[in-house]
């Protein structure tokens, strides 16, 4: 459904420009579920604003193409970056784009069909995107004029609020601010079933609940995909036990680089050494070693701050990286890998994306 290809972006700060996504590339097939793991900073969420044309443009991507295929028409997201009429400048130790203004606007004019009608996003916090000024009746009411179907608002609204198990009596006239965490998270997952999207992004959907809301949220998201087997759920989390219940496959994401694709997840709880060091060091921090259950999960502390112009693998300036520890003639800090295939019997040359991949010296070397 969705290819992504050598995509690299960079936003200003108050210390000059900021690499956020480098050289990512990556396959997102129809009707899967899919994980995208990683520790805060790691730009996981930066990654699907950028998927979804939603990163600010500022200046933004710059680099590399993302194309959907929505029932057999192909669609780039970022056609004109290869123009020169649209290239960046350097100045004050920050990226300008030569008329932002109009690349913007081509962006979100390619994309516009597709952002209000095949993706649903499910937010960290729901109350942050739920107009506080609107009862949760007026919100739904904006989706019922627009689609226009033909049933009743009242069947319409309770068709999608029943299916978050909420009463629509008790909702219909209140406020965001009137729900508690778990019930705005539901109205929200409600709203978004009910303009029927193909791709359905949840961001951290369950940071921030406690245990029994979580549990409601999952099971929420089963069911979602059981009576939907067509739609596509990329779930973006630093919580490993939350993904395991639900996705097909995991790509997992450090420094601004998607590292490793697995695309059956049980292979990152196997024990065999074929996973990328920073992926073993990820579980080993977040699976408590006295334990075989993957439910209780913490977060990372540690933060990672983007370099600016990376030159090589982030996680071996990291010093915490056991390949290159163990061998400093590995190219890892000078330039980072290409992306190959484990397993690779075929003898081609060239990465199947569609395959487990990894990025890492350690193993090209092999």
């Amino acid at each position: 459904m969705i290819r992504v290809e050598n995509l690299s972006s960079v936003l200003n700060t108050k210390s000059g420009y900021n690499y956020v996504l480098n050289d990512v590339s990556m396959e997102l097939n129809s009707g899967k579920t899919i994980g995208i793991i990683g520790e805060s900073g790691s730009g996981k969420t930066q990654l699907m604003l950028a998927v979804t044309g939603s990163q600010p443009l500022t200046p933004g991507i710059f680099k590399g193409k993302v194309i959907y295929n929505i029932e057999g028409d192909k669609k780039n997201l970022y056609p004109d970056l290869e123009t020169h009429e649209y290239e960046l400048f350097l100045r004050n130790n920050n990226y300008f784009r030569k008329h932002q203004h109009r690349f913007s606007k081509t962006v979100e004019k390619s994309f516009s069909q597709l952002k209000q009608n095949k993706i649903g996003f499910i937010p960290q916090d729901p109350r942050v995107f739920l107009n506080p000024y609107w009862t949760i009746g007026m919100l739904f009411r904006q989706v019922y004029q627009k689609i226009k179907p033909h049933i009743s608002f009242e069947d319409f609204f309770d068709k999608y609020i029943l299916k978050v198990q909420l009463d629509p009596n008790s909702v219909i006239n209140q406020y965001p601010h009137e729900l508690s965490g778990g019930m705005a998270q539901r109205v929200m997952i409600a709203f978004i079933l009910s303009q029927e999207p193909e791709i359905i992004i949840g961001d951290e959907c369950t940071t921030g609940l406690d245990v029994g809301n979580q549990k409601i949220i999952i099971d929420l998201l089963k069911t979602i995909k059981n009576n939907n087997p067509t739609i596509t759920l990329i779930l973006i989390s630093h919580d490993i036990g939350f993904l395991n219940h639900l996705v097909d496959e995991i790509y997992v994401m450090y420094g601004g680089f998607l590292i490793e694709y697995i695309k059956n997840k049980n292979r990152l709880f196997r024990d065999n050494g074929d996973l990328h060091p920073y992926t073993q060091d990820l579980r080993k921090s977040l699976i408590p070693k006295s334990e075989h259950s993957i439910d209780k999960v913490d977060e990372l502390t540690s933060e990672i701050r983007l370099d600016i112009s990376p030159k090589g693998c982030p996680y071996s300036y990291s010093g915490q990286c056991e390949i290159y520890a163990a061998n400093e003639s590995l190219d890892c800090k000078n330039k980072m890998p290409e992306i190959i295939n484990l397993n690779n019997t075929s003898g081609d040359s060239e990465a199947n994306l569609d395959k487990d991949w990894i990025r890492c010296w350690g193993y090209s070397e092999q």
